[in-house]
């Protein structure tokens, strides 16, 4: 029976999983960095040190000719793996069954001691009594594993590192569009007081995002898909564009609010109309007049309205749930009015 021809989403779905496997193939194959030179080099130093001491033979011409690729040519995470694993294939039984205990300790650091003592339960072979190829054995497969951590990782903090610019470049933009509207503009919205709202609350949402960035850093990939995780930190610019032009709108949403009197209280600015005699002369009918005759009360109702736009742009949830707020309390009294 031949199977059914796959729908176009379903190619497209197939294609899409392909290309994220190979970028990861490629990803092991190309990681390289710093980070790892000084390991590199102690590995290397270990290995002349052992092949000295090995008697003439084919496996001391296939060290040799390892230490030779090693000196002479590029180092990749790959590289290095083979290297270590090489190294302990080497070692006498006695220095192999002491070993064993620091890769699992550098195992228990790379993937955490939840993924540890989930290794520990598996009844892994005792390195004092076990057979020396199950020993060997369960140490490249932890190393197959910390090697995999420090891949994703350095990916990772790679990432980090241009999203962060890119996040920054970004806000700057923003500020500099702000300081050519207040510089140049006659617009009537360009008062001061909108622009340090808008751009308290996009450094709210710029402080913010580096904050999560900060805390996603102390990812352990072993914990999760390192895939996923890569894959949804590469196609979150678009969260962080949001964050940003959110950090502007929130806090213009939240002087009106508090304009409106929906929320009150002495942590909130006093936000008061102009005199009851100039309001007929200067009706709102548009957005200039009304911030020209809307405004905090005093100095420390201003300073209020500022750090409230910070924490608007800082806490994303913060202006939506207080709109949830008041439609819930709108909805409550609208139940409880008595019918006509």
């Amino acid at each position: 029976m031949n199977r059914p021809a796959a729908s176009s989403k379903e190619s497209f779905a197939l294609n899409q999983g392909k290309k994220q496997e190979v970028t990861i193939m490629k990803l092991f194959h190309r990681s390289r960095g710093k980070d790892q030179d000084a390991l590199s080099q102690w590995i290397i130093g270990e290995l002349q040190s052992l092949e000295a001491l090995l008697p003439d033979g084919e496996e001391k011409k296939r060290v040799q000719k390892h230490l030779q690729d090693a000196t002479t040519g590029e180092l990749y995470f790959k590289d290095i793996l083979s290297l270590e694993k090489i190294l302990f294939s080497l070692y006498p039984e006695e220095v192999l069954r002491r070993k064993a205990w620091l890769v699992r300790d550098r195992f228990a650091s790379a993937a955490g001691a939840d993924k540890y003592k989930a290794y520990m339960a598996t009844n892994p072979p005792d390195p004092e009594k076990a057979d020396k190829q199950k020993i060997l054995a369960d140490i490249e497969a932890l190393l197959d594993q910390v090697y995999g951590c420090y891949i994703f990782q350095a990916e990772w903090i790679k990432k980090m590192a241009e999203q962060r610019r890119w996040v920054s470049l970004s806000a700057l933009g923003f500020y500099i569009i702000i300081l050519y509207l207040l510089l140049f503009s006659s617009a009537k919205w360009c008062d001061l007081l909108i622009v340090l709202m808008m751009g308290a609350g996009i450094m709210g949402a710029l402080i913010s995002i580096l904050r999560r960035m900060q805390s996603s850093e102390k990812t352990v990939f072993l914990d999760k898909d390192p895939n996923l995780e890569l894959m949804n930190f590469r196609y979150g610019t678009t969260g962080f564009v949001i964050a940003l032009v959110s950090g502007a709108i929130f806090p213009l949403l939240l002087y009106i609010i508090f304009a409106a009197k929906l929320v009150t209280g002495i942590l909130f600015p006093e936000i008061k109309l102009i005199p009851d005699e100039l309001k007929a002369a200067t009706p709102f009918y548009s957005i200039g007049r009304f911030i020209d005759n809307v405004g905090p009360v005093t100095s420390v109702d201003f300073a209020k309205m500022v750090v409230w736009s910070f924490v608007a742009g800082f806490a994303e949830r913060f202006v939506p749930d207080m709109l949830d707020r008041v439609v819930q309390q709108a909805q409550k009294m609208g139940a409880q009015k008595p019918a006509p």
